[in-house]
């Protein structure tokens, strides 16, 4: 009896040092992956969690261990510990190495059959050094002490010591930058204040002044009170790519963050470097962690602030992206309770809103400022109003949904507007908003199941491009035009640039949406790289023509046409029909693909599909 209790304690100190060590190599792997740190409590939390999860594991391999003791009597402690630490560690570095690896370089799609294989061979190499050197290990050197209880416990106990002094240890300065940067400022006196406000996932057909019913009455007067671009798009369908695009007035093959885990290279000119040049102080209110700096989106940012969930188990953003979160949001897990709590997920709109202010209110130098804040309240989950804790986010919906989630996200929308208004009528009352130019878009939209599905990121139809894009310039200048002419996300940079009195950086491929009717056509090129959809389109003169790879995921056809003039759901696809016109639309996506590459300052070249590389090389356009 007492010889099984202590093999099951063998194997829950085996199994919890296995966790843990497991634990601190995903999250440096995580810590190595980012562009700048700004906290290391990934360490910790993979150090606690992961060694609890192995205890866990360590009984069940402990308890067997006993079992076996009882037949084979003459098995001793150090192989008890050492075939503990084996099971826990290749199990769970295993686990956790597939699912990092899907993560991070197989967009969500699971991990091909060839390298899931290669993984599980070097575990069983890795598992056959550990029971070979194990028993070595623990008879003659001073790692025996392990297989005493205060040993495990001093090496455990120093290990999360060490972890915990990295990951809590006070920073210096603040994380966020300064509000008032030390240096002198040359701009002009009549230089207008410059606010960009990104709704996530707002769709440009569910805002009123795009035609919606009337549940946005403060984005309508926003309209009213300047320029509507009725037919503006985003060169991507999902977050992060659209973002760095609005940033940097390049497409995503140009400024390279073009999945999940790319950081915005420190070679992109972005639109706040160029107004930090021309004198403006400005100031950045991101409301996801994979725009934060983290991933280099804080560049040309004297302060940029990362609107901080509440992560489940009071973990911070980099703890976050261990597996261990990740596997328990996709599976619905509410790790640390029940209750649905917005703040778990984003940061809401009056919160959001405040925190503009409060930047705001900081300029007592006559500075010009620009700043970006970004509202998350139409991305999904959808909570009731007021908050009650309750929320709609399925994981995997059906089209009998599409009413219930349609009414779940107009509310939001509803919701996150009145927000906006108070906040707009305290810029109006302080007297901050005449002299602003204020600029509402979204970063992409939302798919009710108009292409079979729900979500974004997977395609490239109007429902996911075509976005809300406002400009209200200082005193009420050229207040209620509505323009027709096709713009892009592309082209907010030079606008705002100019406005602020910068020419505009060389690299840019927008032009300013000031200048709109100058006649020249304004092609969208858009792509997507998301859970292995891999799209690129091309809309202009009325047509929209996308290009598919081969076995993707959402089953679209290698190339589709539409006359979205005639046809804008794009529900009847002409592919086929007319190979000139086809000829035509390609040969102008390839030219927008050949621009793209000239400025970019990422290696996009080798993240071509192949059809696509080969199709440009026999234009000449690759060697």
């Amino acid at each position: 009896m007492i010889r099984g209790l202590r093999r099951l304690l063998l194997g829950v100190a085996a199994g919890m040092l296995g966790g843990a060590l497991v634990g601190l190599v995903e999250a440096m792997f995580i810590l190595s992956t980012v562009a700048q740190a700004t906290e290391y409590a990934a360490l910790f939390y993979a150090a606690v969690l992961y060694a609890i999860a192995g205890a866990a594991l360590g009984v069940v391999a402990g308890g067997a261990l006993a079992v076996i003791g009882l037949v084979w009597r003459s098995i001793s402690d150090p192989l008890v510990y050492t075939l503990s630490f084996l099971g826990v560690f290749c199990y769970a570095g295993y686990e956790v190495t597939t699912l990092v690896a899907e993560r991070f370089f197989y967009e969500g799609q699971g991990v091909p059959a060839g390298v899931d294989w290669s993984v599980r061979g070097g575990f069983a190499v890795l598992g056959v050094l550990i029971l070979w050197l194990g028993p070595i290990f623990l008879t003659r050197t001073p790692f025996k002490i392990v297989l005493k209880p205060r040993g495990t416990v001093a090496l455990f106990g120093m290990i999360t010591a060490l972890a915990a002094v990295f990951s809590f240890a006070p920073a210096r300065g603040s994380p966020f930058g300064t509000m008032h940067p030390d240096r002198a400022s040359d701009a002009p006196d009549d230089a207008p204040n410059l606010l960009v406000i990104v709704v996530d996932s707002l769709r440009a057909d569910a805002v009123g002044a795009y035609g919606a019913p009337p549940r946005s009455p403060h984005m309508d007067r926003l309209a009213g009170e300047g320029i509507v671009y009725e037919r503006a798009y985003a060169s991507a369908s999902w977050t992060r790519p659209s973002f760095a695009t609005l940033l940097t007035g390049v497409s995503p093959s140009a400024h390279g963050v073009t999945n999940e885990i790319a950081v915005l290279p420190d070679e992109v000119e972005t639109l706040a470097e160029a107004l930090a040049e021309a004198g403006y102080v400005t100031g950045g209110l991101p409301n996801r962690f994979d725009l934060s700096q983290a991933f280099n989106f804080q560049q040309g940012f004297d302060y940029y602030r990362l609107l901080e969930p509440e992560y489940a188990l009071g973990a911070a953003g980099s703890a976050s992206q261990l597996s261990v979160f990740t596997a328990a949001r996709r599976r619905g897990i509410q790790l640390g309770g029940e209750q649905r709590e917005v703040s778990r997920y984003y940061q809401p709109a009056d919160v959001a809103l405040g925190q503009a202010q409060e930047f705001i209110d900081a300029r007592s130098d006559g500075r010009p400022w620009f700043l970006v804040v970004h509202l998350m309240d139409p991305h999904p989950p959808y909570f009731t109003h007021p908050y009650n804790g309750r929320a709609l986010d399925p994981l995997a919906p059906t089209p009998h949904q599409e009413g219930a989630l349609q009414a779940a996200y107009a509310q939001e929308i509803q919701w996150m507007d009145g927000e906006l208004g108070t906040f707009l009528d305290w810029m109006r009352q302080e007297g901050h908003y005449d002299e602003t130019a204020v600029m509402l878009t979204a970063d992409h939209g939302v798919e009710f199941f108009d292409h079979g599905a729900w979500g974004h990121g997977t395609t490239l139809y109007d429902e996911l491009l075509h976005v809300p894009l406002v400009l209200k310039l200082p005193g009420g200048e050229r207040a209620g035009e509505r323009s027709r002419a096709q713009v892009r996300l592309l082209d907010v940079a030079p606008t705002l640039a100019q406005l602020g009195g910068h020419p505009g950086e060389t690299r840019w491929q927008g032009r300013s949406l000031l200048d709109v009717e100058d006649r020249r056509p304004r092609v969208l090129f858009a792509e997507t790289r998301y859970m292995g959809n891999l799209l690129t389109a091309v809309r202009s003169e009325g047509w929209k023509f996308i290009v598919s790879n081969a076995g993707n995921p959402r089953g679209h056809a290698p190339e589709e046409l539409y006359r979205v003039t005639r046809d804008p759901d794009e529900r009847q696809d002409l592919a086929g029909r007319s190979p000139e016109l086809q000829g035509r639309m390609d040969m102008m996506m390839l030219r927008e693909l050949r621009a793209t590459l000239r400025v970019s300052v990422a290696d996009t070249v080798t993240e071509l599909d192949e059809a696509t590389a080969a199709r440009l090389k026999t234009l000449g356009y690759m060697e």
